[in-house]
């Protein structure tokens, strides 16, 4: 079941060849449902193993959801994608906002959603 994980790679994680903003490079992490899963059953029983320090360190799981703790963003798995944004948009604060503003404000609260997917 967690065996996905001992042969994960950063190749899961855009790779950049400038410097890249943190947030941003936040932003470009994704991973599949089976992974979402993976990984939270990874960090309930056992925390994160020392492969993945470098990219989940500052991850916990909170509610059963995977969570940034330094800026609290919640990570969005694929099949959660549709139905938070749907959430997002029926809110107050999205009325006026076009694309590249609304995906900006997403940004401001979870991470893990694609601009593609706006």
């Amino acid at each position: 079941m967690l065996a996905f994980l001992a042969n994960w790679q950063t190749t899961n994680i855009i790779s950049t060849h400038y410097r890249m903003n943190p947030l941003r490079q936040l932003q470009q992490l994704r991973l599949s449902d089976a992974e979402y899963d993976n990984l939270i059953e990874l960090i309930k029983i056992k925390g994160i193993p020392k492969h993945l320090q470098k990219h989940f360190q500052h991850f916990i799981v909170r509610d059963n959801k995977l969570i940034y703790e330094p800026l609290n963003l919640e990570y969005i798995p694929p099949k959660d994608q549709m139905k938070t944004m749907e959430t997002l948009y029926d809110q107050v604060e999205s009325v006026g906002k076009g694309q590249n503003n609304f995906y900006r404000w997403i940004t401001t609260q979870y991470l893990g959603i694609p601009k593609l997917n706006i």
